[in-house]
């Protein structure tokens, strides 16, 4: 049974970067944040594994019954059709559906709000990374999604740390995922979960505004 770090760290890493969301990245936004990206997202899923084990080490004694025995055979040819399936419906679908509404959000940002919106109205990097953390946060948006809507942001005037961190804690965090962890692993694993996302996302995105 996996531990409560191992899960913790799966649930950020997971939705915060895929094969799509680095191209995507590298096509928009260019290499160096490509690899803050994926360097970000390995910091703090390890960060918060191993923070979460450490504070969890007490509850090592935990009961597991042993999974019962599926012996269901399935053919080759069962598995070959599931696995396309998949690839038809369930992933290509699901991305075209997601980017084709990021790319429509970005359109809308990138003809509503005006050029150096950003550099007038939120002149402090710091300051706009704390406000795109707020907004990260609560809401939900997939790793490729995300991206189009945070190239276009940066167009606008937005320094690159802030779209990091939203990025980073678009895709990692929401509500319902912030609550699943508090029922399943507890609060201390939910805390720990969002001050690493928070913190590390801040500082990485200060690094890169340095950087750039």
């Amino acid at each position: 049974m996996a531990s409560k770090g191992s899960s913790i760290s799966f649930l950020i890493a997971t939705p915060q970067v895929s094969a799509v969301s680095v191209l995507l990245t590298f096509s928009l936004l260019g290499w160096i944040f490509s690899f803050f990206r994926i360097v970000a997202s390995l910091i703090t899923a390890m960060t918060a594994g191993i923070l979460v084990n450490i504070i969890s080490r007490k509850d090592v004694s935990q009961s597991c019954e042993p999974a019962p025995n599926n012996t269901s055979s399935e053919t080759f040819k069962d598995r070959l059709k599931s696995f396309f399936s998949y690839i038809e419906y369930e992933l290509l679908g699901s991305i075209a559906n997601t980017l084709v509404i990021a790319i429509i959000v970005a359109g809308i940002i990138g003809a509503v709000i005006p050029d150096e919106f950003f550099g007038r109205y939120m002149d402090y990097p710091f300051f706009s990374m704390v406000v795109m953390l707020g907004i990260g946060i609560p809401m939900y948006v997939c790793a490729a999604a995300s991206t189009p809507i945070a190239a276009s942001l940066i167009m606008k005037g937005m320094s690159p740390g802030a779209a990091l961190v939203f990025l980073l804690t678009g895709p990692a965090t929401n509500a319902i995922t912030i609550s699943t962890v508090i029922k399943t692993l507890g609060k201390k694993s939910a805390v720990v979960y969002l001050a690493s996302i928070s913190i590390i996302s801040l500082a990485l995105g200060y690094l890169l505004n340095i950087v750039v």
